[in-house]
């Protein structure tokens, strides 16, 4: 009989254990970065699921006590913060912690600054040589988080009068620099114009970081020169699991050559639709690697041939490596 009295017991113990994690606060994730402008209200949620009463709320700052104030105001019966009136010295780690007589939920959520610097732009005017590659450069400024650089084909009158580039001749790089593997007189106009424009949450509208003018393309002089020669190629480099990963092979010259991929000498050779594949807008110039897995580690080779001069070759190491 002792001994069934302390089976129960033991049995009522549990069940009591279990209590303060079926009848706890439940929040409402955030995600792991909020970003916010300055001086534009921004809100941190801090919410149970259910919107139990009796919630007691608590937030840190970089692992201190942080406490709500005039600029920074706690929405009434929950544990929301609305930052009135955001400024950089906001940013940091923020964890919010709701508890109840059953237990303890928290929170975490990195709030950063978004902002971009705007250069002054200068229209710079190019005379490049026709059939020969070209470089049109486009630095990105100082700005979090890193924006899409896009370029726009646009009148020099009308700026709404633009479009956005697709040839197969003509690459963007990471760097943001526009690559044409070689010039045509289709390029060049003196009524339009190049533009580079970064595209940040940081700003509602394009920012312009650089105009370029390609005027009337100087003749080659019937010299012929078939060969391939590199513009912009990716050297050995390290990637993140589950992030996306691009690997550029660009080369100029006349006629345009398609590179083929290699990974420890086995052609890849995917679809438009795999997870690593060089089927996109760059017409091979780009491999691309989708969701980036451990396995994806090793050597890869670009081997490129126009079919008349001699064929070329890049092999870069990409490390891949867990968070």
């Amino acid at each position: 009989m002792l001994r069934i009295s302390f089976v129960l017991l033991g049995v009522c113990a549990l069940l009591g254990a279990s209590q303060p994690i079926d009848n706890g606060p439940v929040l409402k994730q955030l995600p792991s970065e909020l970003l916010f402008r300055e001086g534009r209200e921004t809100t941190v949620e801090c919410v149970t699921e259910g919107r139990e009463s009796g919630v007691s709320y608590k937030w840190l700052k970089n692992g201190q006590p942080f406490s709500p104030n005039a600029e920074v105001v706690q929405r009434k019966d929950e544990g929301t913060l609305v930052f009135k009136n955001p400024s950089k010295n906001d940013e940091g780690r923020y964890q919010c912690l709701a508890e109840t007589k059953y237990g303890i939920s928290t929170t975490r959520v990195n709030l950063k600054r978004t902002f971009i610097d705007k250069p002054r732009v200068e229209l710079k005017n190019h005379k490049p040589v026709e059939g020969k590659m070209y470089k049109l450069d486009c630095k990105i400024p100082n700005s979090y988080p890193k924006p899409e650089i896009v370029w726009l084909y646009q009148s020099l009158s009308d700026s709404s009068a633009s479009r956005n580039i697709l040839d197969r001749r003509i690459t963007l790089s990471p760097e943001g620099d526009l690559y044409f593997t070689n010039v045509t007189k289709g390029d060049t106009s003196g009524s339009f114009k190049y533009v580079c424009v970064a595209r940040s949450p940081a700003s509602d509208d394009d920012v312009v970081l650089a105009e370029h003018v390609l005027e009337e393309a100087l003749p080659n002089n019937g010299q012929v020169d078939n060969e391939v020669y590199p513009m912009y190629v990716t050297k050995d480099f390290t990637a993140t699991v589950g992030t996306v990963t691009m690997i550029y092979c660009i080369y100029g010259g006349t006629p345009l050559a398609y590179p083929d991929w290699y990974k420890e000498g086995t052609n890849v050779e995917n679809g438009p639709k795999d997870r690593v594949t060089s089927h996109n807008r760059t017409s091979g110039k780009r491999l691309l690697i989708k969701d980036t897995w451990l396995e994806d580690q090793g050597n890869y080779t670009c081997i490129v041939d126009n079919g008349v001069g001699q064929p070329k070759q890049h092999t870069m190491r990409l490390t891949v490596v867990s968070e």
